[in-house]
């Protein structure tokens, strides 16, 4: 196995447990594992784009296409599903114009997103990755490091203060992207500083030691500050939300180094379509396991075993509709048929 494919299997196994993640997430309803895994579940798909940003020729007509394209696309279908038939079924009162008209503007919060709660994500990557890309190409000379990890700081620094201020939601989720862009900037620099130095470590008793050491310190500082969550604005303690989305992702990148799962490998090819879809079929999962089992829907949600099961059916449901895509609508994901890997 090559170095490249090697790459981007860890890659595609790390978004894989990533995209997972992200469905526990929105499944559960379980206070620990919800503190847990939202201290670094969307950081982790940051950094991993971050880790794969080139520059090329024509890079923000091709960032419109692959992330914008099924932004709109996706939104459109499954805010069509929530008009015609959900909203009636959940008895929801909020004015479908407004989030429709949102869709374009794309501010974030779930009560923004309230059809699908998740595509706050793809604008906010775009916008990232746009600003990253100009940083990258204007700013010259022998200080550029200095001058592009300045600037984001004070992003960041400016991404913990706005929610303290003012309520007020920026479109295409800029107020999201000033914290987004810190992890993105990581997800860069790992791949040319950090990985290097970790993969050093050829001892797998010593990373399996590591490991649970990482994981032990995620759990109390994602106790500790209590639910940080990028897409509501919501940092406890400026620097402790960075440190365990780090640590967190980091986690991540030295598990998708231990195992080799065509399973997991294949839904990370396939997060972004699983990221987008996944919400609504989740919602009719949870109402159908509560009228055959007659459990009230909030201990489903609270329970680990519940959970997990949600997932997996939610999950299983999603493999269809992904070959049905890939298969004969390729251009819903930006791409035409042929096969390629896609960055983000």
């Amino acid at each position: 196995m090559n170095k490249i494919n090697k790459r981007i299997e860890w890659i595609d196994i790390a978004k894989g447990i990533g995209i997972i993640l992200v469905v526990i997430g929105h499944v559960s309803q379980n206070e620990f594992l919800n503190y847990f895994i939202y201290s670094f579940h969307m950081p982790l798909f940051f950094i991993l784009s971050g880790y794969l940003y080139k520059e090329k020729e024509h890079f923000v007509k091709k960032k419109a296409k692959s992330i914008l394209i099924p932004y709109f696309i996706f939104s459109f279908l499954t805010f069509s599903y929530w008009y015609m038939i959900e909203r009636k079924l959940r008895g929801q009162t909020t004015n479908p114009m407004d989030l429709f008209i949102n869709i374009f503007v794309a501010k974030g919060g779930n009560q923004n997103y309230l059809f699908n709660a998740v595509m706050w994500f793809l604008p906010c990557l775009f916008i990232t990755e746009i600003l990253f890309y100009f940083l990258q190409i204007k700013i010259k000379g022998k200080y550029k490091l200095q001058v592009i990890l300045f600037v984001i700081i004070l992003c960041s620094m400016l991404g913990f203060i706005y929610p303290k201020i003012t309520l007020l939601r920026l479109p295409y989720c800029i107020d999201t992207m000033l914290t987004a862009i810190v992890f993105y900037d990581i997800g860069y620099l790992f791949k040319n500083k950090m990985e290097k130095f970790l993969k050093k470590i050829k001892s797998k008793k010593v990373t399996i030691i590591f490991m649970i050491l990482i994981l032990f310190l995620v759990a109390i500082f994602s106790w500790i500050e209590q639910g940080a969550n990028l897409n509501e604005l919501k940092y406890n303690y400026f620097s402790l939300f960075y440190m365990v989305s780090v640590i967190g992702s980091l986690f991540i990148y030295m598990l998708s180094n231990q195992i080799h799962n065509k399973m997991i490998s294949y839904l990370g090819k396939n997060s972004l379509i699983i990221m987008c879809i996944h919400e609504p079929i989740k919602r009719v999962v949870i109402i159908a396991i509560n009228k055959f089992t007659g459990i009230n829907n909030n201990i489903l949600r609270q329970n680990l075993a519940s959970i997990l099961l949600i997932t997996i059916i939610t999950i299983a449901i999603t493999i269809p509709i992904i070959i049905l895509i890939n298969k004969f609508f390729p251009y819903v994901l930006g791409k035409g048929k042929e096969k390629r890997y896609v960055d983000y």
